[in-house]
């Protein structure tokens, strides 16, 4: 075994992970290596991950136990008051032209309710920060995911992400790079903890008031 993986299993995700750097707005290698990750690291070591997440994520484990998977209405949040969490994350789909992601069923393992649970609200979280869906705006929300809790599969995408700058004349924005990253993590460390949090049933809040009551410093 190469650091957890066999040694094709560790070829593949370093394709991915060069795909991505190549090109980092190709959704499939984020959700490729996120998969790939799954499949082997976190499964061969997946009480210690599952434990780490939720030891840093209070109120997944009520989630996870309700089974919690709601849906709602890019339309209807986009017609509450400006001010709000649903106006905000609704204008931030509509204006990348993002749809939701929806899951059916409920999941009985923790660690892939989980990760099901980060994709749902990514775009939520995106709202929340920030942090735009460019390159740089993607490693800023990946440095708050990582000051959250320890994701091994966000390692793996941040690092790809930063082997962009060596690819082309991206190597002279490096240090923007490095300032996204420190920002997101700065911003996820001194912030509450918000991975296990009900988003959805926030859609109303005053997203500066939300901000400003989890600490969350744009």
């Amino acid at each position: 075994m190469l650091t957890g993986y066999s040694g094709a299993e560790f070829t593949q995700i370093l394709v991915n992970m060069l795909d991505l750097a190549i090109d980092p707005s190709r959704l499939n290698n984020v959700f490729e290596i996120g998969d790939m990750v799954n499949r082997t690291i976190v499964e061969r070591n997946k009480e210690k991950v599952v434990t780490l997440i939720y030891d840093n994520a209070p109120g997944l484990e009520t989630l996870f136990q309700e089974g919690y998977n709601p849906r709602y209405s890019l339309e209807e949040l986009s017609e509450m008051p400006v001010n709000t969490l649903g106006y905000s994350y609704a204008k931030h789909m509509h204006d990348r032209q993002l749809k939701v992601l929806e899951y059916n069923g409920n999941e009985s393992d923790r660690y892939q309710f989980f990760f099901k649970r980060l994709r749902q609200t990514h775009d939520i979280l995106h709202a929340v920060t920030g942090f735009n869906t460019d390159n740089l705006g993607e490693i800023g929300l990946e440095g708050f995911y990582l000051a959250q809790a320890m994701l091994p599969n966000v390692y793996y995408l941040m690092m790809a992400r930063m082997s962009h700058i060596l690819l082309d004349d991206k190597i002279f924005e490096g240090q923007s790079y490095l300032e996204s990253l420190l920002k997101g993590f700065l911003m996820g460390k001194n912030a509450e903890k918000v991975l296990g949090l009900r988003w959805e049933e926030m859609w109303f809040n005053d997203i500066q008031l939300l901000r400003k009551k989890l600490n969350i410093v744009c």
